[in-house]
């Protein structure tokens, strides 16, 4: 009788055993996705940050490029030597049609 009672001490302590290793098998693989989660979620928000930095970086990179160039045809536009040379090649007939009338039309 002690053999059996010995017997199934050890069956019942296997039992616990493997239900304590699948309980704390389970309780990793959930910490280990959670963790996979947060990093994953961590790096996005990094991402999205960097790439917002990036895109107002350029986005006034642009804006200062374009004022530069509109700074740059209001000095041509405003320069009386280029004014002269434009009438004079609308006076000899230089380009299409099309491309006189807006010339023209700018002129006066």
């Amino acid at each position: 009788m002690d053999t059996q009672a010995t017997g199934k001490t050890l069956r019942l302590t296997r039992r616990r055993l493997l239900g304590a290793a699948v309980v704390a098998l389970i309780l990793v693989a959930g910490a280990g996705l959670w963790l996979s989660h947060a990093v994953t979620e961590s790096v996005q928000d990094l991402l999205t940050a960097n790439l917002e930095a990036n895109l107002d970086v350029s986005a006034t990179a642009l804006k200062a490029w374009i004022d530069g160039e509109l700074a740059l045809v209001n000095f041509w536009a405003g320069a009386e030597r280029l004014r002269r040379l434009v009438e004079a090649r609308l006076r000899d007939g230089v380009g299409d049609d099309a491309g006189q009338e807006k010339l023209q039309q700018i002129l006066n």
